[in-house]
């Protein structure tokens, strides 16, 4: 990390941002697209404004980089410094007269094919959704399951999607209605016409076959998302109190062999 850790670049970038009175620092390829169409409509000029808006970015930018190296050397022993990415506005809250934000790489983790905006519920359930079809995953098999607020409805490991879908939905048939459904495989037709016979609200996979994809989006308002390769964080971080806690995420996995029945009955 030492060796990779640039001098000269944020240096440069800090400097024209300080001066955005008579410079442009465009700190992402991201804000290209803009630039251009700022200087194609504006005769190859911008205006303070739009110079300090991106000067803004281009500290934004910064202040990640050197959190990034922070929290390397510190660990978790140091202080707790926090610069999460860009910002996507959601829906709403837990509540809908809750106004709410997701900091973070939305689109580094998901591609979203179909359906309305995500909102902050629905974030919560992707996210416990995630770690429970990633320990899933270490099994033999293919995972699948359905979530309700945060907790598993229904959960499978099966030979086929389809097996793991039907076990899946057998875990609570009731409380699968408007979940979150999680696998790590591609959905194929059979699958997806087995799945559009309920109501759910997101789907989550690595890919979709097209005649899926047909079938999926039959329900306007259905969110389907393409996940990404994208690694989750080692850390997990909430408000509390007037601070933060913070603590390794849960990656631990429980051995049948060294569980043990708290009843007279053993399941």
């Amino acid at each position: 990390v030492i060796e990779k850790i640039d001098i000269g670049g944020i240096s440069l970038i800090r400097a024209a941002a300080k001066n955005h009175r008579d410079v442009v620092i465009v700190p992402a390829q991201a804000q290209y697209a803009e630039l251009l169409r700022l200087l194609q409509e504006q005769d190859g000029s911008t205006t303070l404004a739009q110079r300090k808006r991106f000067a803004t970015a281009a500290f934004g930018v910064s202040s990640h980089y050197d959190s990034a190296i922070h929290g390397w050397f510190a660990g978790s022993e140091g202080d707790l410094r926090l610069s999460a990415g860009p910002t996507t506005v959601l829906r709403y809250g837990e509540n809908p007269h809750q106004q709410a934000a997701f900091h973070g790489d939305l689109e580094g983790l998901f591609e979203q094919l179909h359906g309305k905006a995500l909102s902050y519920n629905n974030l919560l359930d992707l996210d416990a959704g995630l770690e429970l079809i990633d320990d899933l995953s270490s099994l033999n098999g293919v995972p699948f399951a359905i979530l309700k607020h945060n907790n598993a409805c229904g959960a499978s490991v099966r030979p086929t999607l389809k097996e793991a879908w039907d076990a899946a939905l057998a875990g609570d048939p009731v409380s699968a209605f408007g979940g979150v459904l999680v696998t790590t495989a591609s959905i194929d037709k059979a699958t997806a016409e087995a799945i559009d016979a309920i109501f759910f609200e997101i789907i989550v996979a690595p890919g979709y076959d097209a005649d899926a994809l047909e079938v999926l989006m039959r329900k306007k308002n259905r969110i389907i998302l393409r996940r990404k390769s994208a690694e989750r964080p080692t850390r997990k971080v909430r408000t509390a109190l007037n601070g933060v806690l913070a603590q390794d995420a849960d990656t631990a996995l429980e051995e049948a062999g060294a569980m043990k029945a708290a009843t007279k009955v053993a399941p």
